[in-house]
């Protein structure tokens, strides 16, 4: 694992996001998120490389464990984008790794 995080939203916030600074570039291709309860309904998952902010997922997995694969990507900060939950949301734990294919 590369890092975690936990983080719970303002009630008030109509799509948080969560961002998570990793401080230096890092290469990963997995990534998990684990809610408290399963809140988060449609979510998009982006990472900071050169200066922009690039789409890695969009997701839509309701389950309060979600768990993403892709092609690996460097970047040096990931955000969570959330874009529609039916109530707070509240992230226990997400997970970065740099699974060996």
């Amino acid at each position: 694992m590369i890092a975690t995080a936990h983080h719970g939203s303002q009630s008030y916030s109509k799509e948080p996001w969560y961002e998570i600074d990793l401080k230096k570039a890092t290469a990963f291709n997995a990534l998990s998120i684990t809610e408290t309860h399963s809140n988060i309904n449609q979510y998009r998952i982006e990472y900071f490389s050169n200066g922009n902010w690039k789409t890695v997922v969009n997701g839509d997995i309701t389950k309060n464990v979600k768990v993403h694969r892709f092609s690996p990507v460097t970047g040096s900060k990931i955000r969570i984008h959330i874009l529609k939950a039916r109530q707070q949301v509240s992230i226990a734990e997400v997970g970065i790794y740099n699974e060996k294919i």
